[in-house]
């Protein structure tokens, strides 16, 4: 379960519900999908409410001249109810309606739509009129906004808009993206440049978070081109996001961005000499223990130095047992015990004295097919 995922989301929540997102906090454990769920709900039944009301408004539109209906839009309705009953009109209506209006109003009445009712009416929007939209929705930093619309524009004012954005701007909008499957075709515009400034960005402005919420969204291609171009950064920016995963626990989040990484990036920054502190050793471990990632971490240890192997085993062994034995049964797979034995062989003979004697002790609870060959490795 991500972390970003769950935030995003309980902020998302909490705007629907007109709160505080801390008030929701004790909603922190659940998932970010039986959240998502949940927001959908309560939205779907504050529309439903008044869901005949807004369908006769949205009739009574398509009989009205179209100035007159935007005069009744603006003055009469309000922003709040016009967004509602924008997911009842014909498009070619609403986007008449529309021109009709000033981007101050259509911006608050973008904040009332529901993109996934009106899908087909802002799809059809000109490419102006989203720009001119999204102009004054940045200005306001309305960026939960933003992201809802990323997966209903069209595509052409989509790269419009992002051409226009400023990087902060865009780690924001797409920490609250809700059609995630619109983001590999966002990193897929974005040339590298920009990308190289974005990760840039997400250091000099704390963003972090915001970056690897991105990540965690996109595909396999994107996650490895995001991860390679981290890595390929200085060691003031690898540190101020290890900094940033130990301060805000997203252990895990960064996990999947190191395993997505090409092996000599992978190397590089598992040698970072700050993932040689204990304190951030011992997190490592517990996130990897906690989310069961240890398919995904050992082969990044095999990428280690012998220097920060041994620091690396010298925290897992100190682990509870709980711990050691989920990661030496992890180890015994078939399909990570050839990484593991070049890392046991060359321990330190009291570290592999220390391990193998934690083997025997847990050799009962070991189900990983490869368990003898580790056993072997350490002289056992």
């Amino acid at each position: 379960m991500s972390r970003l995922a769950v935030r995003a989301e309980l902020i998302k929540l909490a705007r629907t519900l007109d709160t505080d997102p801390e008030s929701l906090d004790f909603l922190a454990d659940h998932d970010a999908e039986s959240l998502t769920r949940l927001r959908e709900g309560v939205s779907d039944g504050l529309f439903k409410r008044h869901a005949s009301s807004f369908r006769l408004l949205a009739n009574l539109s398509g009989l009205l001249p179209t100035m007159l209906t935007a005069k009744v839009a603006q003055f009469a309705l309000g922003a709040f109810l016009a967004g509602r009953v924008t997911g009842e009109m014909q498009p070619d209506t609403a986007v008449s309606v529309a021109k009709k209006l000033p981007a101050e109003f259509l911006a608050d009445v973008s904040m009332a739509i529901d993109p996934a009712r009106a899908e087909p009416v802002i799809a059809a929007m000109p490419t102006k009129t989203v720009e001119a939209v999204a102009e004054v929705l940045t200005a306001r930093e309305e960026y939960i906004t933003m992201g809802r619309f990323v997966g209903a524009i069209s595509e052409q004012a989509l790269y419009r808009v992002i051409d226009n954005l400023e990087d902060a701007e865009l780690l924001h909008i797409g920490f609250y993206v809700e059609d995630a499957s619109r983001l590999d075709s966002i990193l897929e515009y974005l040339p590298e440049d920009r990308l190289r400034n974005i990760v840039n960005t997400a250091t000099r402005e704390s963003l972090w978070p915001e970056a690897l919420s991105f990540i965690q969204m996109v595909g396999d291609e994107q996650k490895g081109r995001l991860g390679d171009l981290t890595a390929g950064e200085d060691d003031a920016v690898l540190d101020s996001l290890i900094h940033v995963a130990q301060e805000q626990s997203l252990w895990p989040e960064v996990l999947v961005a190191a395993a997505s990484m090409q092996p000599d990036n992978q190397a590089r920054v598992v040698n970072l000499p700050s993932l040689t502190d204990r304190n951030v050793l011992d997190s490592i471990i517990a996130a990897t223990h906690a989310q069961d990632m240890w398919a995904l971490v050992l082969p990044l240890v095999a990428r280690m130095s012998q220097a920060n192997q041994t620091a690396a085993m010298d925290a897992a062994l100190s682990q509870d047992d709980e711990v050691i034995a989920a990661w030496l049964n992890a180890a015994g797979d078939e399909a990570l015990a050839d990484q593991a034995v070049p890392v046991l062989e060359n321990l330190p003979e009291a570290q592999r004295s220390e391990l193998l004697e934690k083997m025997r002790r847990f050799e009962k609870h070991q189900t990983g097919p490869a368990h003898g060959t580790l056993m072997a490795a350490l002289g056992g």
